[in-house]
């Protein structure tokens, strides 16, 4: 059977008109719908980005805080590197004391006696040089261990500054000596 209407041709272009603009409303609702949610969506996908920036933002001023807490350290670690050259520079060419120090005793001979070594850096001449005092129970001991020094590699040569004869209670000689030895530069020896 055939669908029959009765109502005017108006009135069924009205309702089919109502139909299509229902339809109408109803897919540009869900569009809106749609739209709403997106941009509600794509906000929240924004503000991500922002709270990062916003986190990343308060750990770079705690970074910054904490390198200008270590600026000082830095400036004292270049100082120090600084001192370490500096004291470089300068002792470059001056002997080690412990190794003058055994160079000059290790062939001392019997019968001497040392009270007093020192070994230093005479500042005002640019020289270096030791100092030695002590007993000798002969002369020959002391010629020859002027002698052996001389021979030493770190020494120029032995001056005998003072010689002094010393008789005990017992009258037995000794003769008590300070010798100055200027010694070679660190390169030179």
């Amino acid at each position: 059977m055939r669908n029959i209407s009765l109502l005017p041709a108006q009135m069924k272009r009205d309702i089919a008109m109502a139909k299509k603009l229902s339809m109408a409303a109803t897919i540009l609702l869900i569009i809106a719908i749609i739209s709403l949610f997106t941009y509600g969506l794509t906000g929240l996908m924004l503000l991500s980005p922002l709270i990062e920036l916003e986190s990343m933002e308060r750990q770079n001023i705690h970074v910054s805080s904490q390198i200008s807490e270590l600026k000082p350290l830095v400036e004292l670690y270049n100082q120090v590197n600084s001192n370490v050259n500096e004291y470089n520079t300068i002792t470059n060419d001056i002997l080690p004391a412990n190794i003058v120090i055994h160079g000059l005793c290790s062939n001392a001979p019997e019968g001497i006696l040392l009270s007093r070594l020192n070994v230093g850096f005479v500042f005002s001449k640019g020289e270096q040089k030791a100092i030695v005092e002590g007993v000798a129970s002969n002369r020959q001991s002391l010629a020859l261990w002027m002698n052996n020094l001389n021979d030493n590699q770190y020494v120029y040569k032995v001056m005998c500054k003072t010689l002094e004869e010393v008789t005990d209670g017992n009258g037995k000689k000794t003769y008590r000596f300070t010798l100055e030895i200027p010694l070679k530069e660190g390169d030179q020896a």
